[in-house]
């Protein structure tokens, strides 16, 4: 029996897609989970959090996105340690912006302001032009010390960097304009 979903509205969507070849996966049903999968990457236009997760499904079943493609930054999360709090904010394509409190448990979403939205789009293309010194992640640890990791989500896979907030500071460091994009960002929405 097919799986219903609780919202009818995401009956037959793609998220629901999404859920039916996770599932399938997860039951053992690689053949069905693929086919389901590859269907979604089909269907053109969708949700980059959807087209994010549809490649995990897909390449966790050996299917890789050709080697351009798979760089496409498609979100960026930066990860900020140190100081008071622990932040985490993520930032898609699209302009959709989510800021994540680490120690109170506190997810803070849907910015509609124009200039957040486009400042979040501009921070994800900052990622472009970075993403060859952002290697492909294989496993996944805490950031370290007083700093920032960034975590470009492209369908390839996450490809992370890290450094600490004194060396973003200086204007040659490589991720110097990601970290302005950052900084530019969180100060439009805090």
């Amino acid at each position: 029996a097919e799986a219903k979903l609780a919202n009818p509205e995401l009956q037959g969507g793609m998220a629901h897609q999404l859920l039916l070849a996770k599932s399938k996966l997860i039951v053992g049903d690689p053949q069905a989970a693929r086919a389901i999968a590859e269907s979604i990457t089909t269907d053109g236009l969708f949700d980059p959090r959807v087209e994010l997760e549809t490649w995990s499904v897909l390449r966790q079943l050996g299917r890789q996105p050709r080697e351009e493609e798979g760089k496409r930054v498609l979100g960026i999360v930066a990860e900020m340690s140190g100081g008071e709090q622990d932040v985490t904010l993520a930032a898609y394509e699209d302009g959709e912006v989510f800021l994540f409190f680490v120690s109170e448990g506190v997810l803070l979403g849907d910015y509609p302001e124009p200039e957040i939205i486009q400042s979040a789009k501009s921070f994800v293309q900052s990622a472009e032009s970075v993403i060859d010194f952002l290697p492909l992640e294989i496993g996944q640890s805490p950031p370290v010390g007083s700093g920032v990791r960034f975590s470009a989500l492209t369908l390839g896979g996450r490809r992370v960097a890290e450094a600490r907030f004194s060396e973003l500071e200086l204007p040659e460091h490589r991720l110097h304009a990601l970290y302005e994009a950052l900084r530019q960002l969180a100060t439009g929405i805090t």
